[in-house]
């Protein structure tokens, strides 16, 4: 994964599920997967549901993440109570990681 530089961004969906990713000075080609593909999320009926998805370079930099959390006053004191009120029981984690077919290996 890399950052782009700030200014417009445009991007072209390209032949055989391919995306192409431009801005000033940069171009990416990234490959996706067909919808009939892509592995079904499971369904919540009767629930209300809030989901948050992170993204760290590895599980190292994940625990970086949790710890830098754990130590703001603004999460600890303030964000993370006020979420907690509403919700029905306490927050699960899901940690997903690349398949064996996966670019990311």
């Amino acid at each position: 994964m890399r950052l782009l530089p700030e200014g417009e961004i445009k991007v072209k969906l390209l032949e055989n599920h391919w995306v192409e990713i431009v801005s000033d000075r940069k171009k990416y080609k990234l490959v996706g997967m067909a919808k009939e593909n892509f592995p079904a999320l499971p369904v919540r009926t009767g629930e209300n549901v809030f989901a948050w998805v992170a993204a760290h370079a590895d599980h190292d930099a994940h625990l970086e993440h949790v710890r830098l959390l754990g130590r703001s006053t603004r999460w600890t004191h303030d964000l993370l109570p006020l979420l907690a009120k509403h919700l029905a029981r306490g927050p699960e984690q899901l940690h997903l990681g690349p398949t064996a077919r996966s670019r990311l290996r």
